[in-house]
């Protein structure tokens, strides 16, 4: 009698323990995954912070944590992921009761893009392995990579371009905001500049001396339209690097920027940032330009051009078009624009072997060749 017992008794062991387990290993659980940066240039490496808390007394030998994220993160450093149509990450824990464990992933943007982590899951095996629960807990964190910096050498020359073009038209005046010193009068500073307080404690005229700065807002108008069926996949995300470089570098004149691109976000709605020179201004257009999804289908930008509007106010503009693509419609465009604007700088990124078009004089055209990436096909 006692070994039909054995078997019983075991069996009802096994229940007691799959009921206490699975009525309990949830409570006082919980999650938490967190990028260590809001922001990053692609190419920068960042972190992922990954706490898991157990409240409760009853340890779990085994727990995995498993999330999803868009491709573009480089988690070389763990070797539990898995690519599909995105990045799928397993982490494992052994948690004891009432412990706390945090533990840094390492990552690397490797791409520009906005990258959002939703959701994770925590699995957990069952005693014996019978089965497994699982418990999906909210998350709510969010990575934005922004283009990668430039050459040094690189933004220097389209800082130099800028301000060469805004000095040509004359633009130039006199800062009244900025105060540089004081120095003595002459016969041909304004009376207005006199200080008299100075001038009076040394018993001559003395003047304000003000710092000069350009006041041309710099307009920045981004095509991401394919160059061609076959292109270099590199091509596209170097003109939005470069449109970030040329924001950089016309806020750092004091020259207001704004930006139109024919590059959508997720809204499918066409991207535009008004004209602004405050400091987190860069950072919105950085923003901006992490949005784009190149997979959405654009306007030809030579509507873009046609369609816009110019004020006599424009005519003090610095109008800077960033585009790879050099069809003859978009030639015929910009050509048309730069004798309505008064002028406009063509940048123009090519990959090694890539020839330019030639382009009207009224433009001033600058080529920029880069490093050689991957041929992706396009139907056009």
């Amino acid at each position: 009698m006692l070994i039909i017992f054995i078997p019983a008794g075991i069996i009802i062991l096994f229940l007691v323990f799959h009921l206490v387990f699975t009525s309990l290993w949830d409570r006082g659980l919980s999650a938490d995954i967190a990028f260590s940066s809001e922001r990053v240039h692609a190419g920068s490496k960042t972190g992922l912070l990954l706490t898991l808390t157990n409240a409760k007394r009853m340890p779990i030998p085994v727990m995995i944590l498993e999330f999803k994220v868009r491709k573009g993160l480089d988690f070389s450093e763990n070797e539990n992921i898995t690519v599909t149509d995105r990045v799928n990450v397993l982490e494992y824990f052994s948690v004891g009761g009432r412990e706390e464990i945090t533990r840094t992933c390492d990552i690397t943007a490797a791409k520009r893009g906005i990258y959002r982590i939703d959701e994770l899951f925590l699995t957990v095996p069952e005693i014996f392995g019978v089965g497994t629960q699982r418990l999906r807990v909210r998350a709510g964190t969010r990575l934005t990579v922004v283009p990668k910096k430039r050459d040094a050498g690189e933004i220097e020359g389209i800082s130099e371009l800028l301000l060469g073009e805004a000095a040509a038209k004359k633009r130039l005046y006199e800062d009244v905001f900025s105060f540089r010193g004081i120095r003595e009068y002459t016969t041909s500073d304004p009376l207005s500049a006199v200080n008299w307080k100075a001038s009076a404690r040394t018993g001559e005229l003395m003047v304000n001396e003000r710092d000069f700065t350009f006041g041309r807002e710099v307009k920045i108008f981004l095509n991401v339209d394919v160059p061609g069926i076959r292109y270099d996949g590199n091509l596209l995300e170097e003109g939005i690097s470069i449109a970030f470089a040329a924001a950089a570098a016309a806020l750092a004149a004091k020259m207001p920027v704004s930006l139109f691109t024919n590059g959508c976000g997720i809204s499918g709605k066409m991207i535009r940032i008004e004209a602004g020179s405050s400091r987190g201004h860069l950072v919105q257009i950085g923003d901006a330009l992490a949005a784009i999804e190149l997979e959405q289908r654009v306007v030809p930008f030579e509507e873009v051009l046609g369609s816009m509007k110019l004020s006599p106010a424009d005519a003090s503009v610095t109008h800077v078009l960033i585009s790879s693509a050099m069809g003859d419609k978009l030639i015929r465009a910009a050509s048309d624009f730069s004798f309505r604007a008064g002028g406009l700088i063509w940048l123009c990124p090519l990959s090694p072997g890539m020839e330019a078009k030639r382009v009207p004089s009224n433009i001033l055209f600058r080529t920029m060749v880069i490093k050689g990436g991957e041929e992706t096909a396009h139907e056009k």
